[in-house]
């Protein structure tokens, strides 16, 4: 079985689009299993449009095709 990277609550994702630009930046609001299909699923919202809400599976969030893990707000680079 495929080991899904580590998503955490409060943890921002870029979404890439065509030619692997970032297009909206998203927010993982809360985690959860389903109960019809056993997997794991993270909820998501827009940091523009906090009203805009999706729900993808955790592998999904963890492909890089997808979406691109962004450093924590409080990063400082070197």
């Amino acid at each position: 079985m495929k080991r899904v990277a580590q998503i955490e609550i409060g943890q921002r994702f870029g979404a890439v689009g065509s030619g692997g630009k970032i297009t909206r930046f998203y927010e993982v609001r809360s985690l959860f299993r389903s109960s019809l299909d056993s997997l794991c699923y993270a909820r998501i919202v827009d940091v523009g449009d906090r009203h805009h809400t999706k729900v993808f599976a955790l592998a999904a969030m963890a492909d890089g095709r997808r979406f691109m893990p962004l450093p924590p707000r409080d990063y400082r680079p070197a």
